[in-house]
């Protein structure tokens, strides 16, 4: 009941799990997956600024959070 994957395959695996923990979507990666490095970097860089966003975000909220607790 095991499937057997050569090396290049499991890279592959290992890539797409990858950018799923990035949140990348099944299309994107999909596009990604062979993608020339150049594609690659301008898609990560993308992703990097957009995480970077949403934690300052992220942290607003975590504040506003405390501070009610804080009153509560």
């Amino acid at each position: 009941g095991y499937l057997l994957y050569d090396e290049a395959a499991q890279e592959r695996i290992v890539k797409v799990k990858m950018y799923q923990e990035f949140g990348f979507s099944i299309k994107e990666i999909v596009e990604l997956i062979d993608a020339p490095q150049e594609v690659l970097k301008e898609a990560l860089v993308g992703r990097l600024e957009q995480l970077r966003e949403d934690q300052v975000c992220m942290e607003s909220v975590i504040l506003r959070i405390c501070e009610i607790i804080e009153r509560l």
